[in-house]
């Protein structure tokens, strides 16, 4: 049973329905990247996308400076922050996008070099994006991170940086109430007492844990992770526009996304 859970839910599997919900998932984003608006003169210092055409590119970086006028024909890149960015996840589906972008992956921990010149890694923290100023995104990107905060106060810090320093968000959670918890695949591990979760995340592992964490993260998570319900997001997003990615007729994950403005 629990090798059919693994199947089901391993993301990094093309054949697995984690895979395929994930695919399903990114092709909203990718929708949304669509809708980044076409402009000719840009009366901020952000970054705004403009026409496309093939073979015309502005270098990564470039900001459009207050009353410029972007010739038409320039390829701004799209700039994308994505809070505890995995560089596989982008480096599958950058194939997919049809306009030039620009991701920053912030994490708390280093990641390695990705190889990508379109991905650059920082270390920073969720709760405090200080070092970036209002609007310094055009989109704010974040998949599985917002339940790895301890409290809701932490969670509420978060949504209120997204929402500063992006001007689109496309923010993506487990659902609390899906039978099966996602990090430790244990039927309603999410509701089990913290002290036996702890035990359990102690002396088996089980989940993801056993084969790509240490144990002490195991533990850690264990204590710490609290799966949000749709109410929860809606109130830390109170302006965004909820999905409920479904699994048969349970709801299995939570977005939460703003368009452009």
């Amino acid at each position: 049973m629990s090798s059919l859970f693994y199947r089901l839910a391993d993301n990094t599997n093309p054949a697995s329905l984690a895979w395929k919900m994930r695919r399903a998932r990114f092709e909203r984003l990718r929708n949304l990247i669509r809708a980044c608006p076409i402009k000719g003169e840009v009366g901020t210092t952000r970054n705004y996308c403009s026409a496309v055409p093939l073979g015309t590119t502005v270098p990564l970086g470039t900001t459009v400076p207050l009353g410029t006028t972007v010739p038409l024909g320039t390829t701004v890149p799209l700039r994308i922050l994505d809070l505890g960015g995995d560089a596989k996840y982008w480096r599958f589906f950058l194939s997919l996008l049809e306009r030039p972008v620009e991701i920053t992956l912030l994490n708390l921990v280093p990641i390695p070099d990705t190889g990508e010149p379109r991905l650059h890694a920082l270390l920073g923290d969720a709760r405090d994006l200080a070092s970036f100023a209002d609007g310094s995104f055009d989109l704010v990107h974040s998949n599985s991170l917002i339940e790895h905060l301890p409290t809701f106060a932490d969670r509420r810090k978060m949504a209120a940086e997204v929402q500063r320093v992006g001007d689109a968000y496309f923010i993506q959670t487990p659902n609390r109430y899906f039978p099966i918890e996602p990090h430790f695949i244990l039927p309603l591990f999410q509701f089990w007492p913290p002290a036996l979760r702890r035990w359990v995340a102690h002396r088996y592992r089980p989940g993801w844990y056993r084969l790509r964490k240490k144990q002490e993260a195991a533990e850690e998570d264990a204590q710490t992770i609290r799966l949000l319900n749709a109410k929860e997001l809606q109130q830390l997003f109170p302006d965004g526009q909820l999905w409920r990615e479904r699994f048969l007729f349970l709801t299995k994950s939570l977005v939460i996304s703003r368009g452009f403005h």
